[in-house]
């Protein structure tokens, strides 16, 4: 139908299908599928509804600019496969009369596009550096040929999606102007005052459905907002969540399902927020228990410890001193217990020492410029060498994404490592100054339960040196490798050295049970019957660190090998624990006892830590400064991004981002 408007020239058309008469253009009825990415209706065909595509990396093909392409700037020309390609390169360099002995930054624009895309078909042989990607891709039915392009590749947008990870008819509805998208990139907070500015429009009986629906946004917006997740993007990925803000998000679920008469249970839900909103989310926790739910809480922060109406305290240690209820009651009775280090921490009494003097910044310096990515708005800082580095700042303002995207992975990418998608900025100064740089974040260790303190401290070693060298070891003829239940020659024959054995049950998940052959123990019978100082093996492994530190305290080889772990504040370790079942803390200190040692041997080194007190008591934060302070002392360099102001004030340098999230 054609609407004639008097004074118009430009008639408008009405159609009753979903058709543009305009622009010929026809729209498919709207349903959920077309606007989800799990969705193949949904989904963009060319991404597959994942927002980007593998590409070449340039960065990784030619990772310093200032080598010529004579002296080896395009990197997989140089390994021994494709030095070929180095030749033929030469050749096309001399035929076209451009300098080879020229840094590669320096070349023309026009130049580098041409090194890059070849000559094209018929106008010469030179086939390109992108010409050796396309003939590898022909071959990628060979493993050599996949694991040598994974070398150079990273991740970029969707050129068909331009990352909305939606195919095109999914952006032709908008919401008060908006696409999905663009209300995706919203943050939490900004969607919150979006929808409640929003009125419906009025559409009869549609309208109780619509209200509803509204009233549920609405509600689980305010949710994530109310446990400090207000400075997150609706759209962000799942995986580039911390440990702490997967946890409210959760919290947040349980808060809009509205449950009643349930246990909640949270561990460490402190993690990752900045003093000012521990407060908020202490409220939010009361308002859930007070809906007629139990909410237990695990935590160490002085904040949700008062505001809870119960505590349980265990101790008064850790390992073997602890296990015992030292108090369990109000938070005025925990106050007036003379045997809780929670206690002394509560009344003042048990502080972080502060250091005597502050280092100056003496050894250079790195200097980040024009940092952009996530919520860092083209930042330039800079970190002086030489000394304990605090960055502190709200939850959102960018820490972990400046010291982990940004100066982590470019400074590994600048030393010709092959990491995962560093974060945008426009040059790191100051990257000769250091050796190397290691990140120590919370990641497990490591799946396999036959890690273990013993084993990825290299404790072990001296242990099965010092058992090799015993009496009845020589009369048995047993080596080094029979003390080790990774070895054929030590391991249990029965459970091959793990400990238990699997059971497999059908519609059932798996039974693990000790192994009947060892009890356990993970060690032949011969081997078990080998004693060094009043131990076998397995008996020593199953005591805490520092009691295997007396045993031998005088053997400098098991004693240097214990000591990192002894300064980090884990003697009360087992050194047999299983790796998988150490808290995040105690990963992340093992990780800082492992570099202790390591750091003997090197020098100027940069150490990135990402909230290595989570899951700490304050007693033990103590020991883990303590550890940074000796790094230093080392010649090393430190940057802790950190919430506890304890350790901001034991630092020699603060650098604090803000002022605000997001």
């Amino acid at each position: 139908m054609e609407v004639r408007v008097e004074g118009e020239d430009d008639p408008p058309r009405f159609n009753e299908k979903l058709h543009c008469e305009r622009c010929d253009l026809d729209y498919r009825s709207p349903t959920a599928a077309v606007f989800s990415f799990n969705n193949p209706l949904g989904a963009c065909e060319a991404c597959r509804g994942f927002g980007r595509v593998i590409d070449i990396d340039p960065d990784l093909v030619i990772p310093d600019g200032g080598l010529s392409l004579a002296g080896g700037a395009i990197k997989p020309f140089q390994t021994p496969s494709f030095q070929e390609c180095q030749r033929d390169l030469l050749r096309f360099l001399r035929r076209k009369g451009i300098p080879a002995d020229r840094p590669w930054r320096e070349l023309d624009p026009g130049v580098q596009r041409l090194i890059w895309e070849g000559e094209g078909k018929g106008n010469g042989p030179w086939y390109g550096i992108h010409g050796l990607f396309k003939w590898l891709e022909g071959r990628r039915y060979k493993k050599q040929s996949r694991i040598f392009l994974a070398r150079y590749r990273r991740y970029l947008p969707c050129p068909a999606c331009g990352g909305s990870r939606l195919k095109p008819e999914a952006l032709l509805f908008r919401l008060s102007g908006k696409t999905l998208p663009e209300v995706e990139r919203m943050s939490i907070s900004e969607a919150g005052e979006f929808f409640r500015g929003w009125t419906p429009p009025r559409r009869g009986a549609e309208d109780r459905a619509t209200e509803l629906l509204l009233r549920e946004i609405r509600g689980r917006l305010e949710f994530l907002r109310d446990v400090g997740l207000g400075y997150v993007s609706l759209g962000r990925q799942s995986r580039t969540l911390s440990g702490g803000e997967t946890q409210r998000v959760t919290l947040a679920t349980a808060l809009g399902a509205s449950f009643t008469s349930t246990l909640y249970v949270l561990d460490e839900p402190s993690v990752g927020l900045h003093p000012r909103e521990k407060e908020r989310l202490a409220r939010v926790l009361r308002k859930l228990a007070g809906a007629g739910n139990a909410v237990v809480v695990v935590e160490h922060d002085p904040v949700f410890i008062r505001h809870a109406d119960r505590v349980i305290d265990l101790g008064p240690g850790p390992g073997r001193d602890g296990g015992r209820v030292v108090h369990e009651g109000t938070v005025a009775g925990l106050l007036q217990s003379r045997e809780s280090p929670t206690a002394a921490y509560l009344r003042g009494e048990l502080q972080i020492a502060r250091p005597e003097g502050r280092r100056k910044p003496s050894r250079g310096e790195l200097r980040v410029r024009g940092a952009r990515e996530n919520n860092l708005k083209n930042l330039d800082v800079r970190f002086p060498l030489g000394v304990l580095v605090c960055v502190t700042g709200v939850s959102g303002s960018g820490k972990s994404t400046l010291i982990d995207q940004v100066l982590y992975r470019n400074l590994k990418r600048l030393m010709g490592r092959q990491v995962m998608e560093p974060g945008v900025c426009r040059t790191i100064e100051g990257v000769e100054r250091i050796s190397d740089v290691l990140l120590v974040d919370q990641s497990p260790l490591t799946r396999s339960s036959r890690m273990n303190p013993a084993t990825y401290l290299r404790v072990l070693e001296p242990l099965r040196a010092a058992f090799a060298a015993s009496d009845p070891a020589r009369a048995l003829g047993l080596g080094r490798s029979a003390f080790s239940f990774n070895s054929s020659a030590g391991a249990c024959p029965h459970c091959r050295g793990s400990g238990y054995e699997r059971v497999e049950l059908q519609f059932l998940p798996d039974v693990y049970i000790r192994c009947p052959g060892c009890d356990g123990k993970r060690f032949r019978p011969e081997v078990l019957g080998v004693r060094c100082r009043g131990f076998n093996i397995a008996e020593l492994l199953s005591l805490p660190a520092a009691e295997v530190a007396k045993v031998f305290a005088d053997d400098e080889g098991v004693a240097g090998a214990l000591r990192p772990l002894l300064d980090i504040g884990l003697g009360y370790l087992s050194l047999n624990q299983s790796a998988p079942t150490l808290s995040g803390g105690a990963a992340q200190r093992l990780k800082v006892a492992r570099h202790l040692a390591e750091a003997r041997r090197a020098e100027n080194l940069l150490f990135l830590l990402d909230e290595p007190t989570t899951g700490l008591h304050p007693a033990n934060v103590s020991d883990l400064v303590g550890a940074f302070h000796q790094l230093v002392d080392a010649g090393h360099s430190v940057i802790v991004v950190e919430h506890d102001m304890d350790v901001a004030r034991s630092a020699d340098w603060i650098i604090d981002l803000g002022p605000e999230g997001g």
